[in-house]
């Protein structure tokens, strides 16, 4: 579910059409909800138009419907949100959702920041599931993988400068 209102880009990224989707379902503009096909086992729904409240509707009794609607016909439901530093949407999915799994960019999220932002998600009784790292330079000296293993190393070793390996 693409819940980013304010800046979607699934439907341009996955050529959808962007019309009749999430905005328009739940501001009541569309009886129906339109999931569309991408893969064999992953469809999509769309944001929609841009609404003049979208932290509204996410908040509404309609986006807790959809979601159970939706938990009877899928295994497993992903909803992409605006970022979580910059408005409150994502937070007021934390009632009705499992948990939250934050997407960081290397170079880009400062981890004092994400804390921060995690420590506030906790505090509204948010689950958090997990954190992925996206934007990491394969062939950076802190990231060392190949097909057969990779290198890793605890703390700085003074001593030494040999790295384990493991495959």
């Amino acid at each position: 579910i693409d819940a980013d209102m304010r800046n979607s880009t699934l439907a341009r990224v996955l050529s959808l059409k962007k019309e009749g989707g999430l905005s328009e379902y739940l501001a009541g503009i569309n009886a129906e909800y339109e999931a569309q096909k991408v893969e064999e086992n992953f469809n999509v729904i769309c944001a929609g138009s841009i609404p003049p409240n979208p932290a509204a509707l996410l908040a509404s009794r309609q986006m807790a419907q959809l979601l159970n609607e939706a938990k009877e016909n899928y295994d497993c439901i992903i909803i992409d949100s605006p970022p979580v530093g910059i408005v409150s949407d994502a937070m007021l999915l934390s009632k009705i959702i499992t948990g939250y799994v934050f997407v960081v960019r290397m170079g880009v999220s400062k981890m004092n920041k994400m804390k921060a932002t995690i420590g506030v998600f906790e505090e509204f009784g948010a689950e958090i599931a997990g954190m992925v790292l996206n934007g990491v330079n394969p062939r950076s000296k802190d990231y060392k993988y190949s097909k057969y293993g990779y290198e890793y190393q605890y703390g700085e070793e003074k001593n030494s400068k040999k790295r384990k390996k493991v495959k």
